[in-house]
């Protein structure tokens, strides 16, 4: 199977972060594409567990739900 890359855009902080993971070298990363494409995986499995865990209907419960199993606070998506 062909492998298909596709550019992306990010905030700069956030590039100037995985930047500095790399040249740290401490956690075997070797460019930006390898660790996005590790934390994209990595998300994906959260994102999926967070569709298979039976939700209230209720937006706050869905919201604080995944929040908990995404590892982040409330205020990161309130308005």
């Amino acid at each position: 199977m062909v492998k298909v890359y596709v550019n992306i855009k990010l905030p700069g902080e956030l590039i100037k972060e995985v930047d500095k993971l790399i040249e740290q070298r401490v956690l075997g990363y070797r460019s930006r594409g390898e660790f996005v494409a590790e934390a994209t995986r990595t998300h994906l499995i959260k994102v999926k567990e967070l569709l298979t865990t039976k939700l209230d209907d209720s937006k706050h419960q869905t919201c604080a739900k995944r929040d908990q199993l995404l590892g982040q606070s409330n205020e990161t998506h309130r308005k």
